[in-house]
């Protein structure tokens, strides 16, 4: 279907686009011997920031599953913003160092829209029948030829890309320092929220994790340390067996606790009072890793997780659909991380999940900011984000102040200026297994 020897490729900030199209043509493509990126230069004089490292990266991730035979060639721009220099160095830098034999093919998804203009232009004129040109649609994920039309499906289904490649064409890497969550080791507790998410008792749950675990384990927000713990500890073990005293929330809440690893567990299940903990590695062990990083929020992150994976085992069994949870994520040589909860990728689309049992509305803001951020830096314009929170779908009384799930999603919507397409935000009414599942693969397949 295609003949061309020389593919070139427009390097903007989103490097994803020129990555789909390059594997595209590098499987379907026999002929091809050369791939061009072109690139901005950095010209402080002028303002403009250079999108070489970016080119480097695409060149680099390629590489690896290109024949061979085919060359990467690196053309820089001068002034992206005028045309009479794009076309100098296009002509000077591109056209005339092609071969005599040279089809050449464009596409011009990536750059900026003076780019695309001029050298299009160009190149139609320098080389009339010998080019081609396309563009990879944001919103089917197909490819457009300017003759032909529609080229391809959803290229979703045909090209995909590890999470390690995709953060490495934004220049980010995995930071091995900090390891994931071991959310198999939490298994039999996180599928006893599941149980209590089906049977609608999950408010109980978090109404016990704020009135009782919180006035025992935390100092305003900040979680006690080993000599704080010890302070307080004989005036909190009643308040802890009276809030576990034999009513039904009580059996619910005490089934869940009981499926906390042995090591793991900071109360005697017998008479249900906190045990006696001798010292600060012990402390740390039974309550801060079981109560902090666990039972105040973060087994909401892996609840997700396990569903989700769950599904998608089942569900795309003939497709490689990875899903990851609690990556840590760092800008290349660089020291600042950031976290990802759950992390599906389709494809080559990247959807990046945040969780959070709070239903305060700046904390449930502040998470909806920041997933949409951190999915744009590793996976460009084409990504998604779920919010999943503890959000009501109703208000219960008149003139409360919780935010509701679609007032939620409607100001993130407002405020960050992204549309259905781009952010979901699911409240506690959208947990249970099915209902979660629908909406997830609804948003990220649309289906």
């Amino acid at each position: 279907m295609y003949d061309f020897t020389d593919l070139v490729l427009l390097v903007g900030t989103n490097p994803v686009p020129n990555y789909v199209v390059a594997k595209y043509f590098l499987e379907s493509n026999r002929n091809l011997k050369k791939i061009w990126l072109v690139h901005s230069e950095t010209r402080g004089d002028i303002g403009q920031e250079g999108t070489d490292w970016l080119a480097k990266n695409i060149k680099e991730v390629l590489e690896n599953g290109a024949p061979n035979e085919v060359k990467f060639n690196f053309c820089s721009l001068r002034d992206v913003s005028s045309a009479k220099e794009i076309e100098g160095d296009i002509k000077q830098k591109l056209v005339e160092k092609l071969t005599q034999d040279a089809k050449i093919y464009l596409d011009y998804t990536g750059g900026t829209k003076v780019m695309s203009v001029h050298i299009h232009r160009v190149l139609n004129e320098k080389l009339k029948n010998k080019v081609s040109f396309s563009y990879l649609d944001a919103r089917t994920f197909c490819l457009k030829d300017d003759k032909r039309g529609k080229v391809t499906n959803d290229l979703r289904k045909e090209i995909d890309i590890s999470l390690e490649n995709l953060m490495k064409l934004h220049g980010y890497e995995k930071d091995e320092r900090k390891p994931p969550a071991n959310w198999e080791y939490w298994r039999q507790t996180l599928e006893a929220f599941k149980q209590l998410i089906d049977r609608g008792k999950l408010q109980d749950y978090l109404w016990w994790k704020n009135n009782t675990l919180r006035r025992i384990f935390y100092s305003g927000s900040k979680f006690l340390d080993w000599s704080g713990f010890r302070g307080s500890l004989v005036a909190n073990i009643q308040n802890f067996k009276n809030s576990l005293s034999n009513d039904l929330r009580a059996n619910d809440l005490r089934a869940l606790l009981q499926t906390i690893p042995d090591e793991n567990k900071f109360f005697n299940q017998n008479n249900w009072e906190i045990i006696k903990i001798n010292n600060k590695k012990e402390y740390e062990k039974r309550c801060k890793e079981t109560i902090k990083n666990f039972l105040d929020g973060k087994w909401l992150e892996g609840y997700v997780y396990m569903i989700l994976r769950q599904k998608i085992e089942k569900e795309f069994s003939g497709r490689n659909i990875p899903i990851e949870a609690s990556w840590h994520i760092r800008k290349i040589n660089g020291k600042k991380t950031f976290e990802l909860d759950v992390i599906i990728i389709n494809g080559y689309q990247v959807c990046g999940i945040s969780c959070t049992t709070s239903w305060s509305e700046p904390r449930c803001k502040s998470k909806g900011f920041e997933v949409l951020h951190r999915v744009n830096q590793i996976g460009g314009e084409e990504a998604k984000a779920i919010l999943v929170t503890c959000l009501p779908t109703t208000k219960k009384n008149k003139g409360e102040e919780t935010k509701t799930v679609e007032e939620m999603d409607n100001d993130l919507k407002t405020i960050t200026g992204s549309d259905d397409k781009k952010l979901l935000v699911l409240g506690i009414d959208d947990l249970r297994e099915n209902k979660l599942w629908t909406k997830v693969r609804r948003f990220v397949w649309k289906s």
